[in-house]
């Protein structure tokens, strides 16, 4: 049964890695505009692993993506995150229905830095808002985010919002 009733998720202003606390960066735009749908995903490893299965999500609908991974292969994190969104991308209605990405922060041993992030995530070529350093994944706060819930995202240089609308 989902609820009904909205809320907005927002950014922690600290957060912790490896049992050290920061102070968090806000989160980071990485293309501007607006988005609504089912949210999908998850740690992107995991998500990609579904492929072929029955647990594979559809893509016939409109939907956020929300991935985050993890730091096990260290430098070369980003990497591996490039490829697994790509190979998600060409699933069948994947890159036709996507309205907008979210993505966790990335743990300090990833060695992921904010402009390669960008430039991977550019060279994707997609029109949608996406929205960087959120705090889910492997960090401290991790938000639990409503999977199949509806989720409107809007992202500014003046401001961004993730707005579960249903869950």
């Amino acid at each position: 049964m989902k609820k009904q009733g909205t809320y907005n998720m927002l950014p922690s202003k600290t957060h912790i890695d490896n049992d050290v606390a920061y102070e968090s960066q806000p989160w980071i735009l990485i293309q501007e505009g607006m988005g609504e749908g089912v949210l999908l995903g998850g740690n992107i490893q995991s998500f990609f692993l579904l492929q072929g299965t029955e647990y594979q999500p559809t893509f016939n609908h409109t939907y956020i993506l929300a991935v985050e991974d993890d730091s096990l292969t260290g430098e070369h994190t980003l990497h591996g995150f490039s490829r697994n969104l790509e190979s998600i991308l060409q699933l069948p209605g994947a890159r036709r229905n996507i309205q907008g990405i979210i993505i966790g922060r990335f743990e300090l041993e990833s060695q992921v830095n904010h402009a390669d992030l960008e430039s991977v995530m550019r060279s994707k070529n997609l029109t949608v808002p996406i929205l960087s350093n959120v705090d889910f994944g492997h960090t401290t706060p991790i938000a639990t985010l409503p999977i199949g819930g509806n989720v409107e995202l809007k992202v500014s240089r003046v401001s961004s919002t993730i707005k579960v609308a249903s869950y």
